[in-house]
């Protein structure tokens, strides 16, 4: 993956997030079924060491690499994290409003290169 690569990513993945503040939604875009688990951030992650060891979005990765000795190492942060934005946003108790809170909260996480990226080749999903 080039910088570029990576950097498209980044803006498809904060843009659904954007679209999704806007809506209130609690169901990704259909665009976004082309990557693991419908987010370019775990699509990256799987491709280099399949968890979010490797994650492009600095919270989930710092969290995973300081926590990865407690079983979060096959599990997506994200999602099982106490607190975590995405979880409560994934939440059936959410509200719209929750969640267009919550959405732009993460469309707004910062993301960052990792030379390990160089040495990924991006396949979506539907190419598997």
């Amino acid at each position: 993956m080039t910088r570029g690569e990576f950097k498209k990513l980044e803006a498809e993945c904060k843009n659904m997030w954007y679209h999704l503040a806007i809506t209130g939604s609690s169901e990704k875009p259909e665009s976004s079924k082309q990557f693991y688990l419908d987010c370019p951030a775990c699509h990256i992650s799987r491709l280099n060491f399949h968890n979010c060891v490797s994650c492009p979005i600095d919270k989930w990765r710092e969290i995973a690499q300081t926590n990865y000795i407690y079983g979060f190492r096959n599990a997506a942060i994200c999602e099982y994290w106490p607190n975590s934005s995405y979880a409560k946003w994934w939440s059936i108790h959410s509200t719209a409003q929750q969640r267009r809170e919550l959405a732009l909260e993460i469309a707004e996480m910062h993301w960052s290169w990792s030379p390990e990226y160089a040495h990924t080749k991006i396949v979506r999903e539907e190419e598997r």
